[in-house]
């Protein structure tokens, strides 16, 4: 598990994984349990969901972890969150797949991927509305499309995150080989922007948290978006059929837990962040003002995914997916070789607990969160 794991939590059944070695978090004890070790939800009394982050660490575009554990949202719906931060959006679904993770946070491609092979999983809660996504480039480069990477060196996170199919998808609907293009593991944050500067590679395809945060710090980049995807939905939580059906209460709780803070954290960003540093000090970066502002372009960035152009707590539309976007990744997935079947939007997602996502007093918590320092 990262070293950002909320130390003061008690009885965390994960307690030495590492976010690289699947193996480490597969040998831990059964997931889904409830305070008295039974199983989380379906009676409507909680339990415990594990949460599979698809990233090493902690960063402020899950800001809405903090404010739920902090502020009691996810303990008003009697549940217990135990987060664990892995590798990437393939090792979330791995460990779904292994009975280890509860609820995950894959990008569509990947899940899309799984259950192209036989993964009984379904997306539950639309959080990344549009595409978070980017190659970027150094100010100083020439390339400014997708097209102009033919040829050229691609850094990514790993070669199974989703970043890199979704780069692989975009750069075939642009007209470019991938055999001419090469990829190579950079990872994130610092070295994937030393790698980039130092000219191993011409472009990293990173998340919006990344290169916000990059550009926050001083470094001169450029993004490119890839083009004609921009309703492709991205970060989306995900569950297997058979927990969603053993445990509906307890994913009901969690998706409304997770909107009120997120409507929290919007009315007060600031303070959103200082709870995160809080229960996550190693998310904290830099000192002083400049830690905050690093942090408020993380949040910002993928609150503008999260929210995109609608207004979602005045529409009362947290989670929901848009049906027609949904046929688009299909197809868009099957056209590029993400998946080989033709997978039905009614097999692989489902609206049916946005209701109850968007069931509370959205002002009653906006009044609560302007108060809070």
């Amino acid at each position: 598990m990262s070293d950002t794991v909320t130390p003061q939590r008690p009885r965390r059944r994960f307690t030495a994984v590492t976010t690289v070695a699947l193996a480490g978090l597969l040998a831990v004890t059964a997931t889904g349990c409830g305070p008295d070790g039974g199983p989380a939800g379906a009676d409507g009394k909680g339990g415990t969901i594990t949460f599979g982050i698809s990233t090493p660490t902690m960063t402020a575009n899950f800001v809405a972890l903090a404010v739920g554990k902090e502020e009691g949202f996810f303990a008003d719906e009697g549940l217990k969150v135990d987060d664990v931060f892995l590798k990437d959006s393939g090792t979330v679904l791995q460990a779904m797949a292994g009975g280890k993770v509860d609820i995950g946070t894959p990008t569509p491609d990947v899940a899309f991927a799984a259950m192209d092979q036989g993964q009984d999983v379904k997306l539950i809660y639309n959080w990344a509305r549009r595409p978070v996504a980017a190659f970027s480039v150094l100010d100083t480069s020439p390339i400014t499309t997708v097209r102009d990477l033919a040829g050229r060196t691609i850094g990514v996170q790993s070669i199974s995150a989703g970043t890199t199919t979704l780069a692989k998808a975009s750069l075939t609907q642009a007209g470019v080989d991938v055999n001419r293009v090469k990829f190579v593991e950079v990872g994130l944050g610092a070295p994937a922007l030393d790698a980039l500067q130092r000219g191993r590679v011409d472009t990293v395809v990173q998340y919006d948290a990344q290169s916000s945060a990059q550009i926050s710090a001083g470094a001169k980049l450029r993004l490119i978006s890839p083009e004609g995807v921009e309703d492709l939905f991205a970060t989306t939580f995900v569950s297997s059929s058979a927990f969603l059906t053993s445990n509906s209460a307890a994913v009901k709780g969690f998706g409304r837990a997770w909107s009120k803070a997120s409507v929290w954290a919007l009315a007060n960003p600031e303070a959103a962040i200082r709870i995160m540093w809080k229960l996550y000090p190693a998310s904290k970066t830099g000192d002083g003002d400049k830690a905050m502002q690093n942090a408020l372009a993380i949040f910002k960035a993928r609150m503008d995914s999260a929210v995109n152009v609608d207004d979602v707590t005045a529409k009362k539309i947290w989670g929901q997916y848009d049906e027609s976007a949904v046929q688009h990744w299909l197809d868009f997935a099957h056209q590029n070789g993400i998946t080989k079947s033709s997978l039905k939007t009614s097999d692989v997602y489902t609206n049916a607990d946005v209701p109850d996502y968007n069931n509370f007093d959205a002002a009653a918590i906006q009044k609560a969160a302007a108060e809070a320092k």
